[in-house]
């Protein structure tokens, strides 16, 4: 475990900073911000994990 969430964290960052917010509904916003306080929770697990290494 670790290195799954990480390489998640940056699609789903890569992800939300190239959508265009002028375009976006209200729909894939919320999905965008579930991924990405989702990909946080798993994170702060993988650096919990390895005890702030």
């Amino acid at each position: 475990m670790g290195e799954f969430e990480i390489e998640q964290a940056r699609e789903v960052l890569a992800a939300s900073k190239a959508m265009p917010l002028g375009a976006a509904s209200d729909s894939d916003l919320c999905r965008t911000i579930g991924s990405l306080e989702y990909t946080v929770e798993a994170l702060l697990r993988v650096i919990d994990e390895r005890g702030g290494e």
